[in-house]
C-alpha cells in the first residue's frame, strides 16, 4: 500500500501519474 494514490488503482498517483508498482493501491 502506498501513501498516495487511489485504493484499487496501481501507477495512479495524485498530483502525479507514475506507472510504478511500487505505487500500487490494491485491496483484494
Amino acid at each position: 500500500t502506498a501513501v498516495t494514490g487511489l485504493p484499487g488503482s496501481c501507477g495512479v498517483n495524485l498530483p502525479f501519474k507514475i506507472s510504478l508498482q511500487t505505487n500500487c493501491n490494491t485491496i483484494s
